[in-house]
């Protein structure tokens, strides 16, 4: 019994360390400008450069995301305007974008 548990439980360790590296391989980032943002929608678009090319990106903000801003030590996503610039790190799903960092640049 004590094996069979032992097992479940090395499994799982193992299973959590594959999904987390496999999220940490999907994390994309980009620094550029903000060209929007909606609190109510939980939405942010940034304009930048990514691989040499110009990119928009527009990613969900989750409560799971990081915003961090110089001299703001609780910040939020009203915080941001446009025109900032920040650094902004997303992972991608089958449908839709969702940011994981949002940091001033």
């Amino acid at each position: 019994m004590r094996k069979a548990a032992l097992f479940v439980v090395c499994f799982m360790v193992v299973f959590a360390v594959v999904v987390h590296a496999e999220d940490a391989r999907n994390v994309q980032s980009m620094t550029g400008t903000v060209i929007g943002v909606d609190p109510d929608g939980k939405g942010i678009s940034v304009e930048g450069k990514l691989d040499g090319k110009a990119w928009v990106v527009a990613a969900t903000v989750t409560p799971e995301t990081r915003i961090s801003l110089k001299g703001k030590k609780d910040a939020s996503l009203s915080d941001i305007k446009e025109g900032d610039k920040v650094n902004l790190k997303w992972t991608k799903t089958e449908n839709d974008l969702y940011a994981t960092s949002i940091a001033e640049h």
